[in-house]
């Protein structure tokens, strides 16, 4: 079976999903599957684009045809960021490569992302079935941060509505979302375990009073609960440090960038014992999780959260919010310290019991790493994989397939 994972997170992009989606490829080459990735190279747009094709994977590479569709789209959308223009126009240049090679690559199934509802445009009777992988949907994410209510949001929910809607199957790695997706979208949604490779990885002496969140800075990710929380310790024990590590973003109160909202409202604290570190490339965000001895997942929405996995390789302590999806797979005080997004002071007291007790934190770790290995076994991936790509076949077998964008298309 030849499996097309269309996504615009694949490395070298730097991101918890690329990682996720190396590790999916990965998994996937070596049970025997042919592979092809398509994705998008937005910082070279002008250059034309590449295939590279590695064995069972093929990696396609669009630049060139994305800048055309992006030139003709965002000319519909004036106002805001025009990251509706975005995703239109990565779902057409991948509609437009799919419909011009899947007889070439023999695609069977397609598989896309949620986030933009772009995946919309490859259903098509005239493409192979569709997977949409629920990783976060903007839709969902408006709900715990702030969002500019203009025509981009109005377009991106109304794609991503469409996509999970008609989408063949719809998977995602948490009962948590599945739930979520059931309930908002009144789609059918399978639970499948997580790609992962179990290996252990032997880190840099521990640090005690290093804290570590790996994540977008973000409302939804919990940027300003940790604030709150880092404000707190700082009165009473100045010496606990927190770094977190990801890209900014304009989710704080009435559109702010997180990072200047907390710098004005948390001096204290800002870049003192709470230490932002833009976006930093893979192998230093790594270096910095060696170093940790406790990654916090302080998140009041999150689907799952692959840096949970990263962390359990290294065998680090976590601190999960139960709002977080990878909660409901961990046994709270074995392998995590389950703590609840709202609880300011819950947050704290878990932080200081870690910084004290190195016994404590060790034994989460390597629990940690113990269950993870348990979970997230190869075979239970591939098994999952197979009853998703079983049910999208089916369903199309069965369907009359009407997009609602056909009009659009023609």
């Amino acid at each position: 079976m030849t499996i097309c994972l269309a996504t615009d997170s694949f490395p070298p992009h730097n991101s918890g999903i690329a990682t996720h989606n190396l590790y999916q490829a990965k998994i996937l080459t070596e049970a025997g599957y042919k592979l092809v990735v398509v994705t998008a190279d937005f910082e070279n747009r002008k250059k034309e684009d590449s295939i590279e094709e590695q064995s069972s994977l093929t990696i396609v590479t669009l630049r060139k045809s994305y800048s055309q569709q992006y030139d003709h789209y965002s000319r519909f959308i004036k106002n805001g960021n025009r990251e509706a223009a975005v995703w239109i126009s990565f779902g057409m240049a991948v509609r437009k490569w799919l419909l011009e090679n899947k007889l070439r690559f023999g695609i069977d199934i397609i598989e896309c992302c949620d986030y933009g509802g772009w995946g919309i445009f490859l259903i098509d009777e005239l493409l192979p079935p569709v997977i949409v992988m629920c990783h976060g949907l903007l839709t969902q994410m408006d709900k715990y941060e702030y969002h500019n209510q203009d025509e981009n949001l109005w377009i991106i929910r109304f794609l991503e509505t469409n996509l999970v809607q008609q989408a063949d199957a719809v998977t995602c790695h948490s009962r948590m979302n599945a739930d979520d997706i059931q309930k908002d979208f009144k789609a059918e949604t399978m639970y499948a375990t997580a790609p992962w490779i179990h290996d252990e990885i032997v880190t840099t002496p521990r640090i005690n009073n290093e804290f570590l969140v790996i994540s977008r800075f973000a409302g939804h990710k919990g940027a300003l609960v940790m604030a709150e929380v880092m404000n707190l310790l700082y009165k009473d024990h100045p010496g606990i440090r927190l770094t977190w590590v990801g890209s900014d973003s304009y989710t704080a109160p009435e559109g702010w960038i997180v990072s200047r909202y907390i710098k004005k409202h948390f001096p204290s604290i800002w870049q003192k014992t709470f230490i932002w570190k833009k976006g930093l490339p893979r192998n230093e965000a790594m270096k910095l999780l060696d170093a940790s001895e406790t990654v916090i997942i302080p998140s009041p929405w999150e689907t799952f959260n692959y840096v949970a996995l990263e962390a359990a390789n290294r065998k680090k302590a976590l601190i999960v919010t139960r709002q977080a999806g990878i909660a409901e797979m961990l046994r709270n005080e074995e392998e995590m310290l389950l703590t609840d997004a709202r609880d300011i002071s819950g947050i704290k007291e878990a932080m200081i019991r870690l910084y004290n007790d190195k016994e404590l934190a060790k034994r989460l770790g390597e629990n940690l790493y113990r269950s993870t290995g348990e979970i997230f076994r190869k075979q239970n991936f591939l098994n999952d994989r197979k009853l998703v790509y079983e049910k999208a076949i089916e369903k199309r077998n069965h369907r009359n397939l009407i997009n609602p964008l056909q009009s659009f298309f023609n």
